[in-house]
């Protein structure tokens, strides 16, 4: 099964693919999906990061041996963990444009909600959200439901 996804979801799924794989589950059949639907998706999420990167790279302002500029706060502190943007106009497009872009994932398995009621998967309606496209697809290659 072949699905198309952006960017931003292929990280979405796998946050919440995370906390269903370091859950208690009742099912080895649906912990078993969960690790297949994730190394499916994890290259996809390296590929995005790495391109993030080289981003920032890109539009960072750096001091005189390359390294990345803090930005200083009104009191006059640096913000440790960010990063100076040289043209954040351009930097938010370049990474707005990687964000949404589509990629084609196949996957040997999917998930159906039935796999997580059976698998007694605590999650929240909210963390359903991030599994909808992958939910939607497996109902759609049974036909509907």
């Amino acid at each position: 099964m072949v699905i198309t996804l952006k960017n931003f979801e292929i990280v979405n799924v796998l946050q919440v693919l995370e906390k269903l794989g370091n859950a208690d589950l009742n099912s080895i059949k649906v912990s078993y999906k969960i690790g297949k639907i994730a190394k499916a998706l994890s290259d996809h999420a390296k590929d995005y990061e790495d391109a993030r990167k080289e981003i920032v790279d890109k539009y960072a302002e750096k001091d005189d041996d390359g390294n990345y500029i803090s930005p200083v706060n009104d009191q006059g502190e640096e913000m440790e963990g960010q990063v100076s943007i040289k043209d954040t106009k351009d930097f938010n497009k370049e990474v707005m444009d990687l964000t949404n872009e589509e990629v084609e994932v196949t996957f040997s398995v999917y998930l159906t909600i039935d796999d997580l009621e059976a698998a007694d998967a605590k999650l929240k309606a909210y963390e359903l959200v991030p599994l909808q496209p992958i939910l939607d697809a497996s109902q759609d290659s049974k036909g509907g439901e």
